[in-house]
Parts: structure tokens; sequence; C-alpha cells
């Protein structure tokens, strides 16, 4: 394998970590040379830092659209509730109104 194959190998492994800021100063050190004079691997360095910044709005994305979903459930729930309440009123008062009309005391 030749030398600069081999660099650029390593330095490809190298570019995820570092973009996660998990690498060593020894590695960053060598990795930053590397990407100086090696075109190709900036590239894709460049491409990888893309695809996280898309996978973070996408995820970005999911979260706030879970909780349009919550904020809709709980719309949803709150609407069920206040009818579910207003249809006891309604059917406690039909209940006094029948009791009432037929002179029996509750």
């Amino acid at each position: 394998m030749e030398r600069e194959e081999f660099n650029c190998d390593l330095a490809q492994d190298l570019i995820p970590l570092a973009l996660d800021g998990k690498i060593s100063e020894d590695s960053r050190r060598f990795l930053d040379g590397h990407l100086q004079t090696c075109q190709r691997c900036r590239e894709i360095q460049e491409s990888m830092r893309v695809k996280i910044s898309e996978g973070m709005l996408e995820k970005r994305g999911q979260k706030q659209g879970r909780k349009r979903k919550r904020r809709s459930l709980e719309v949803m729930l709150g609407i069920f509730f206040v009818c579910y309440t207003l249809a006891l009123i309604l059917l406690l008062a039909l209940i006094i109104g029948v009791f009432t009309h037929w002179g029996l005391c509750i």
C-alpha cells in the first residue's frame, strides 16, 4: 500500500471522529495537515459534514413534528373533556327537569 493511500485511509477514518469532536490532539494535527494537501479527503470531509447537518435538521424536524402531534392530542383531549362535562351537565339538567315535571323530589 502506498504511503499516500495509507494516509488517505487513515484520514478518512478520522474525519467522522473529528466532526464529532472525539479525536486526540495528535490525530487532529495529522488530519489537519493531511487535509491541507489532499483535495479528495477535504471533499469527503465536506460531504460528511453536510450529511451530518442534514441528519441534524431531519432530527430537529422530527422532534418538532412530535411536539405538534402531542400538542394536537392535548387540544383534542381538552375539547373531549369539555364536551363530556357539558353532556353530563345537560343530562343532569334533563333528569332534574323530568323529576321536577313529575313532581318528584330529588
